[in-house]
């Protein structure tokens, strides 16, 4: 049972109609009735102790036991109670329900709370077996009419739940706890439409035509007629993805005929009459959609389709346009634009799309419609050369090489083909291929930048075909313009290393390990120097460093196996580890154990730790890293695994001990850095806590725990200022902080901190999160009833669920301050959200008072054009044509490809004609 659901049945002010006693019993009620229940429980059990046989003990037992989420203790006090007085008076109480200001009147014994028990265990029958008989004999009784027909539901017996839902709605018309047995009621009718839903939503179109059909069919849980348009829209969905679009036409209508979700359902058929080349007719119902759906990217991109096989070019560069405009990274619109100019005769404008177009998605160059209109345009100079570059960087170097190729073809002295022609044949690994390109390449280049990229490919390509000299120098050139590019140093290292030169190699491998500390190949590279070099020790360290940053890697692996065979059990044990599989790592780990030598066991020891700890068994874990440090002291798993341990172990500040010198070797890993500065903070180290948790703010400022840690320490250091400062920034990193239970005693402290839930609505707002965001601006209201940003927030939440009564009551009571220099500054916000409330709410009058009064805002603005966007629309809702022209022509000055003005100005010019 799940603890907020019982504020369905009986919660908040408790009073019963009993014979006041004195005593315990009556302290547990008080306290009951001041919802302390622990507290409350212990007085009933001290009156059961006193009287053993007191029934009105083991009834508020049983109430509070409910309270407390324990149904099954609740229901063995009630039937006690039961058995030593039947007859005792009814409970009387006043219950509030969830978002429900009013609270209302019930009665109930102990046969109601029994009920309520079982539904909540699940035990249905048994809810029935008692509730059915008390409705008989208490038919007024509304709690234990409404559990009773919930257990009904969950028993599939839904018209008998149903009469018994209606009759509680007629007794008690304020009693709201009934909306949530109609709402499972309706859950329940619609579980297999919503599964049809879930199988439309996945592409699995035959299942989802299925479930549909079988919904219509099921008697058992018949479909009200008031929610049939949701078979009808699936239907007709399903059947147009399975391209039955003459089926889909017809239950497309049937859901407008039903009134319900017409927006959708316009979509569906003009969606139809586009595939059936009905290109007039879809013309004219994707407007209407774009009506109802303002900014729907997919009619918009249709209807710009539809204009173009229809012949209208203009009307389809503008949709195109305002589309390629909105959403820059989608190719569908640019495809279209240059198909639409190239017919158009406007050779320019269609390569500049088609640019675009390949830009964004290269391989549309390869469709037969492009092919054939790049033969007929010989006019269009270096295409192939931009579509090589295009192919290049979306990683396809077949494609690349093939175009420029062709470039080169044309045009042999074309560098940019020559550059893509080379580089394109390194990455095939065509190595002698691309070497002799850029000999040519490297002599017009002209930026040191460039030359770097040029001579660093010229390195590698020599470098892969054993030209180690040759290699060398190119790197070697290209060091001289820049000695910090990570390619030169690792070519450096890696070319002297294949020519034996140690010494060198080991100098440019430390160079690129101390710029660039989280590049693992170097580390691995030093690895093989120091090997050859016979020096094993410092060899294994860097090849554990190297598996430290990069688990797994072969090259690392394959060096520790040269030192010792045995290794090869450690490697296969920690790659078995990072696949997760803890049982046979551990196996592999306890085979090495027994092959290595004493000096090399830590690294088994290691290895069972991490085993270990993974599994939860953490005594065990600290053993094994306790055992691992005692042989080698600085390695960095194990200061990690006792620092992890600990901290597990609640052994705070032996965690601190251990992770301070592994950071000192990791100091960019940013979740140790987060556990050191918790283990300071939890072992009452603030100081250290303070200056750990500044660094990772400092190294990581997006990081929300870094902050909090750093508020909390602030907290108990007593600056309040500074706590609320960093607490404010974590949450508005992360909104989810403010229920996390470090911070609860922080915020219980400060009753004034409203503002860090109103932050964390916000941020949830941001995300989409309306549920999560509603909760955060309530919990602020409570703490300050006043409070204007979480009025503003709750008013946004409702206008984006689209609950516009409950936005404009609370948006039109905020006191705004104008933002002139502001395009959406926080008064042109709330007013557009207001003004669009009375539109949708078909309030025109007022909603053009609020536009009105958001144009009088920025009159001295030339860039926001929404106020008059606002007045075009409801003008035109008002069948005031000219006033709405004129009003969607100011918004078009001010931004001339707002989609929404240019849709309301081509519905004006459609109801004319």
């Amino acid at each position: 049972m799940k603890k907020n659901l019982l504020w369905v049945v009986i919660l908040c002010c408790f009073g019963l109609s009993r014979v006041s006693q004195a005593g315990p019993v009556e302290d547990g009620w008080k306290s009951y009735h001041h919802q302390k229940f622990e507290e409350s429980l212990e007085f009933f059990k001290k009156a059961i102790n006193q009287n053993s046989k007191d029934a009105d003990a083991y009834r508020g037992a049983a109430y509070t036991y409910f309270q407390l989420s324990r149904s099954d203790l609740a229901i063995q006090h009630a039937l006690e109670s039961e058995k030593l007085n039947s007859n005792l008076s009814p409970v009387k109480e006043k219950i509030s329900f969830p978002g429900f200001k009013d609270r209302v009147e019930i009665i109930g014994d102990n046969k109601s709370l029994l009920g309520w028990s079982y539904y909540f265990l699940k035990n249905y029958d048994k809810a029935i077996a008692i509730l059915k008989p008390l409705s008989v004999q208490h038919p007024d009784w509304v709690d234990a009419k409404d559990v009773l027909a919930r257990s009904l539901l969950e028993k599939g017996k839904l018209q008998e739940a149903q009469k018994l839902l209606e009759e509680v709605q007629k007794l008690n018309a304020h009693y709201v706890g009934v909306f949530f047995g109609l709402s499972r009621l309706k859950d329940l009718q619609l579980a297999q439409v919503y599964e049809g839903w879930g199988y439309l939503n996945n592409y699995q179109y035959k299942k989802a035509l299925a479930s549909f059909n079988q919904a219509v069919q099921n008697q058992d849980k018949k479909i009200p007629e008031s929610e049939m348009w949701r078979i009808h829209l699936g239907r007709g969905w399903a059947q147009y993805w399975l391209a039955n679009y003459e089926a889909a036409e017809m239950n497309f209508k049937k859901t407008l005929e039903l009134h319900a979700d017409a927006a959708n359902a316009r979509k569906g058929l003009a969606y139809c009459a586009f595939k059936t080349k009905k290109f007039s007719q879809a013309i004219t119902q994707l407007q209407a959609h774009l009506r109802e759906e303002p900014g729907d990217s997919d009619t918009i991109l249709n209807l710009g389709w539809s204009y173009y096989y229809n012949k209208n070019h203009d009307d389809a560069v503008k949709q195109f346009s305002v589309l390629a405009k909105t959403y820059p990274l989608m190719a569908d619109p640019h495809e279209g634009l240059c198909l639409t100019y190239d017919v158009k005769g406007d050779s320019t404008q269609s390569r500049k799309s088609f640019e675009k177009l390949i830009a964004i998605n290269p391989m549309a160059s390869q469709s037969e419609v492009f092919k054939k209109m790049l033969l007929s345009h010989q006019d269009w100079k270096n295409i192939d050369n931009y579509i090589g570059w295009s192919f290049y960087n979306k990683g396809y170097f077949t494609n690349a090489a093939v175009h420029f190729e062709a470039a080169l073809k044309k045009d042999a002295t074309h560098w940019e083909a020559q550059k893509g022609f080379a580089f394109s044949a390194f990455q095939l690994g065509k190595n002698e291929m691309a070497l002799a390109q850029l000999k040519t390449v490297l002599k017009d280049t002209k930026t040191d930048d460039e030359r770097i990229v040029v001579l660093n490919t010229q390195g590698w390509a020599n470098y892969n075909v054993k030209k180690y000299n040759d290699a060398i120098e190119s790197f070697s050139s290209s060091l001289k313009l820049n000695d910090k590019t990570l390619d030169t140093l690792r070519g450096l290292g890696w070319s002297y290393l294949q020519k034996k030169d140690y010494k060198n190699s080991i100098d440019y491998f430390e160079k690129t390990a101390a710029l660039y500390p989280l590049n693992a190949d170097a580390r691995n590279g030093l690895g093989w120097a120091f090997l050859y070099k016979e020096n094993l020790t410092r060899a294994a360290d860097e090849f554990d460093k190297t598996l430290m940053l990069l688990p797994g890697h072969l090259e690392a692996q394959a060096g520790l196996l040269k030192i010792n065979k045995n290794l090869a059990l450690i490697n296969e044990g920690w790659n078995y580890y990072d696949a997760f599989n803890a049982q046979k790592a551990q196996s592999r780990f306890n085979l090495a154990l027994q092959k290595l030598g004493p000096s090399e066991q830590w690294r088994a020891y290691t290895g069972l730790g991490w085993c270990a700890y993974s599994k939860g068994q953490l005594p065990t874990a600290l053993q094994f890293f306790e055992k691992s440090h005692k042989i080698k002291s600085d390695d960095p798993r194990t200061l990690k695994g006792l620092g992890y341990t600990n901290y597990a172990l609640k052994k705070y500040s032996q965690s601190a001990d251990s992770l301070k010198l592994y950071t000192q070797q990791y100091p960019l890993d940013a979740t140790t850095l987060g556990y050191l500065s918790w283990s300071y903070l939890r072992s009452n180290q603030l100081e250290m806590a303070k200056k750990s948790f500044e660094q990772l703010v400092e190294k990581y400022p997006n990081l929300p725990e870094a902050y909090g840690g750093l508020s909390l320490v602030q907290y108990k250091q007593g600056n309040e200022k500074e706590a609320h400062k960093n607490f404010i920034t974590a949450v508005n990193l992360s909104a989810v902080i403010v229920s996390l239970p470090e911070y609860s005693e922080m915020l219980e402290k400060y009753k004034s901190w409203n503002d860090v839930y109103t932050v964390s609505g916000f941020g949830y707002l941001n995300s989409y999160n309306y549920i999560m965001a509603e909760n955060s601006f309530s919990l602020a209201l409570s703490r300050k009833s006043d409070d204007q940003d979480a009025t503003r927030g709750t008013g946004l939440v409702h206008y984006y669920q689209r609950r516009y009564d409950k936005a404009i009551e609370n948006l039109k009571s905020l006191k705004l301050s104008a933002d002139e220099d502001n395009t959406w500054g926080v008064a042109s916000v709330v007013l557009a959200a207001l003004g669009w409330s009375y539109y949708y709410n078909t309030q025109y009058s007022e909603s053009i008072d609020v536009f009105d009064q958001l144009a009088r805002m920025h009159k001295k603005s030339n860039y926001f054009a929404e106020p008059h966007n606002g007045l075009g629309w409801n003008y035109l809702a008002l069948q005031q044509n000219d006033k709405a022209v004129a009003a969607f022509e100011k918004a078009l000055l001010i931004s001339p490809f707002y989609a929404s003005a240019q849709r309301g100005i081509a519905n004006i010019a459609v109801m004319k004609k």
